[in-house]
């Protein structure tokens, strides 16, 4: 009935993660490691496409709903807000599998705003197989590219829902919890569950987060001094 997280020490640290799955009745403890991001399935950086993330791309948790915390149409949805004009060529996901499901598939959105939280679907990728998933604590980078570009401007969102109702999570997204954010990390609670439904906070079930592993593949950017994100920043120094 509740959402499922993970939680860790910081990239390239050592540690040991406890996992609450279904009902809180079982717990484990998987050794912590980290992973370079090196970008996966469809989609890449190229000319004048780049990747916007609000993350710092190093993830010390993860986020996925399951049992009754995932119903239709998209109940359990995660999303993440961005501003400015852009052509929007794919949703891009920072995506963590564990050992017993190795695969998934999600409608991926992209919304409008709505006061603040996602609204007007301006496209959907329907039933997407994500392919091979890597094992927690290493994330992969998944380029879910839509059938037509959309241009985008002002506040957008770009997200997804995992296709498992009723049942087990078969992905999680990657969650940042100490970098500087900059979007508003959302996801959509049920109906029936103890916590308000609709559109919220991922705060108001996961706890603080900086930032949620979804971005967008864009082209034709605006200025640098808009567009530039931290894990873009980062990179410059590296």
């Amino acid at each position: 009935m509740s959402g499922f997280s993970r939680r860790g020490r910081k990239a390239r640290s050592v540690g040991l993660l406890l996992c609450t799955l279904a009902y809180g009745l079982v717990a484990r403890h998987v050794a912590m490691a980290s992973f370079p991001l090196e970008p996966v399935g469809r989609g890449g950086v190229s000319g004048t496409r780049a990747v916007w993330m609000h993350s710092d791309e190093t993830y010390e948790s993860a986020y996925a709903w399951f049992g009754y915390g995932c119903q239709p149409p998209d109940f359990g949805s995660f999303a993440e807000r961005y501003e400015t004009s852009a052509r929007l060529l794919a949703v891009v996901l920072d995506l963590t599998g564990s050992w017993y499901f190795r695969v998934g598939r999600a409608d991926v959105y992209v919304w409008a705003d709505d006061g603040g939280v996602p609204g007007e679907v301006l496209a959907l990728e329907p039933d997407v197989l994500l392919g091979v998933l890597p094992y927690w604590p290493s994330v992969d980078r998944f380029f879910v590219e839509l059938t037509e570009s959309l241009c985008v401007e002002d506040v957008w969102w770009v997200g997804f829902w995992g296709r498992w109702p009723l049942f087990d999570a078969y992905f999680w997204v990657g969650a940042d919890l100490d970098g500087p954010g900059g979007g508003a990390p959302m996801t959509k609670i049920a109906p029936g569950l103890e916590w308000p439904e609709g559109w919220q906070d991922v705060a108001v079930r996961f706890g603080p987060t900086a930032a949620l592993g979804i971005g967008a593949e864009v082209e034709e950017l605006p200025s640098p001094a808009e567009s530039a994100t931290w894990g873009a920043i980062k990179r410059l120094f590296q």
